[in-house]
C-alpha cells in the first residue's frame, strides 16, 4: 500500500535511509540523527513524502520538496537543538567534516533556479527489484503535477 508519510514514520525512514546509503554524508551521523532530520523535513508544507507499506511496515519511501533551500533551512532551524550534539561530536572527532557541513548548509542555495528536488529515495534491501521505487516515482510525479 502506498500512502503519505507522517512524522511517526521518521524512525523507519531513518533506518532504511541509513541501511541503503551508509557511506553518504548525512547517514554517517547515524539513525537517531536521520530520524530527527526526517521528522523536521516531513513537517515542511513544501515536502511530499510517500511510503510503500506492506503489512504496516515501511519498505521504501521517497521524499521530495518544492523548494530545497527552504526545506533545508526550515529543518535545520527548527531541529538545530536536537541535531547540534551529533554535529559537534562529529566535528570534534573529525574536523575535516566541517567542509561537508558547510557544503550541506549551502546546498539549497546552489540550486535556486530549479528548487524542486528529490531529497531521498530508498528501498529496503530485501524489498528491492519489486518496482517499489518506480511506483513511488510515479505517485510523486502525479503529486507534483497536482501542485
Amino acid at each position: 500500500m502506498i500512502k503519505k508519510l507522517t512524522v511517526s514514520d521518521s524512525l523507519s525512514i531513518a533506518r532504511i535511509h541509513h541501511a541503503g546509503m551508509p557511506e553518504e554524508f548525512l547517514p554517517t551521523f547515524g539513525i537517531s540523527f536521520l530520524s530527527i532530520l526526517h521528522r523536521q523535513i516531513l513537517k515542511d508544507p513544501n515536502v511530499i513524502g510517500i511510503g510503500f507499506f506492506e503489512e504496516k511496515k515501511l519498505l521504501g519511501f521517497i521524499i521530495a520538496t518544492e523548494n530545497m533551500s527552504s526545506t533545508l533551512k526550515n529543518a535545520l532551524m527548527k531541529g538545530w537543538m536536537k541535531l547540534l550534539p551529533f554535529v559537534l561530536k562529529r566535528v570534534f572527532t573529525s574536523p575535516s567534516t566541517i567542509k561537508n557541513i558547510v557544503e550541506t548548509l549551502l546546498y539549497g542555495k546552489k540550486h535556486e533556479e530549479h528548487p524542486a528536488e528529490i531529497v531521498v529515495l530508498s528501498v529496503a534491501a530485501h524489498a528491492r527489484r519489486r518496482g517499489i521505487a518506480s511506483k513511488l516515482m510515479k505517485i510523486l510525479c502525479k503529486e507534483f503535477q497536482l501542485r
